[in-house]
């Protein structure tokens, strides 16, 4: 009698299962990992530049009977152009300008959210579908080091671009620059009430350093799905000799 052989796929298809074509374990893996944590640096770095407002308030007694109390709101992109005269109408305009600074450190936190975003789709959604594609790694490469290197320089510059904002918002420089005739008159008196608070552009300055080392950091993640590093220890591994084991007999 002939064994019973099992009854065969209905539909004709190999009964093996097919691979999850969403590959959310990625998120779990260095380079995944590591995208998640630049985005959240990104916002940060957004957040604490974009989202940054604060003033100064002066008390100013002109002649000792006109009170001038003078609130001085600043905010991004941090124009620092005038600043109007409480006893005379006259403008100082400021010499320094940080609002480019702080719009291309802005600039590049946006790009990096957005750059976050279209690889985590890549990763999650289209890369096990495209494993083949050795372009794209190297691109993935290219881009991760470019944003480690602009990190790097706006950081660098917004660090000079707070200095400049904390100068010409401090009281002392503030008196000093724009009302040093008024001030330095015994007739007139200058109070400042309530300084600045420069906490949030101190934090910018760090998020924009910590993007660059984490940026910097998944280079070596990112270099290891590219053909370059898969070739070289292939050819690594043909190269090196086999273990022969010592002859103790």
């Amino acid at each position: 009698m002939d064994p019973v052989q099992p009854n065969p796929d209905p539909t004709g298809q190999s009964q093996n299962k097919t691979e999850d074509p969403f590959r959310f374990r990625v998120l779990l893996e260095p380079k995944g990992f590591l995208r998640i944590i630049e985005f959240v640096l990104a916002v940060l770095t957004f957040a604490t530049t974009a989202g940054y407002q604060s003033s100064v308030i002066y008390k100013i007694t002109c002649s000792g009977n006109y009170v001038f109390d003078l609130k001085y709101n600043f905010s991004y992109p941090f124009n620092l152009l005038k600043f109007g005269d409480a006893c005379a109408p006259v403008n100082s305009t400021v010499d320094a300008y940080p609002g480019g600074k702080a719009s291309f450190f802005v600039a590049i936190g946006v790009l990096a959210m957005l750059y976050c975003i279209v690889t985590l789709i890549w990763y999650v959604f289209l890369e096990v579908k495209f494993i083949k594609l050795d372009l794209v790694p190297a691109a993935d490469l290219v881009l991760t080091a470019a944003f480690a290197l602009f990190f790097f320089l706006a950081s660098c510059a917004w660090a000079s671009g707070v200095d400049t904002v904390k100068y010409w918002t401090t009281y002392e420089n503030f008196i000093e620059k724009f009302y040093k005739s008024i001030c330095n008159n015994p007739m007139n008196k200058c109070v400042g009430v309530t300084p600045a608070n420069y906490a949030s552009l101190n934090a910018s300055i760090i998020f924009g350093f910590l993007n660059f080392l984490v940026w910097l950091g998944n280079c070596w993640f990112v270099l290891k799905e590219t053909v370059w590093f898969k070739n070289r220890q292939e050819q690594q591994q043909q190269e090196s000799p086999e273990k022969v084991p010592a002859n103790d007999v």
